[in-house]
């Protein structure tokens, strides 16, 4: 059996891309995001795969699908934390509830989630975090929030 991989923003681009690749390769999937049409299609079309729907924004919904993730597949392996959202105009013109909100998804989520998996994967002594980031967290363009 492949490692018991779960993906963030799994429901549409990077995300869904590799975990088309990942289970191709015979990972063991644990889907997350927003979009439950869109996980569950990507699902059906795996074949084999746990869908944990979740708004990542929301504190309380962040980590709350581990249990039932590792219910489904054992222990997660890897972690690919790539959900993420952006904002775009000027920041005087942003509302500060949606800069808010952008930081739980970019930020605090992914910090939440290494925070819960990293224990057993080091009292396991494996395990393997992947952070997917954007060009523009390094040099954002003008307008970028």
């Amino acid at each position: 059996m492949g490692k018991h991989v779960a993906i963030t923003g799994a429901s549409s681009g990077i995300g869904e891309a590799l975990a088309r690749e990942l289970y191709a390769f015979g990972a063991k999937l644990t889907l997350i995001a927003r979009r439950e049409d869109r996980l569950r299609t990507l699902a059906a079309e795996l074949g084999d795969a746990h869908v944990a729907v979740r708004d990542l924004s929301d504190p309380e919904q962040m980590t709350s699908w581990i249990a039932g993730a590792e219910t489904a597949f054992g222990p997660i392996e890897v972690i690919v934390n790539n959900a993420g959202a952006e904002l775009t105009g000027c920041t005087d013109e942003m509302s500060i509830i949606d800069g808010e909100k952008l930081l739980r998804v970019n930020l605090n989520a992914p910090l939440r989630i290494t925070h819960a998996l990293l224990p057993a994967m080091l009292a396991r002594g494996t395990g393997t975090i992947v952070d997917v980031s954007s060009v523009a967290a390094l040099s954002p363009p003008r307008g970028y929030f």
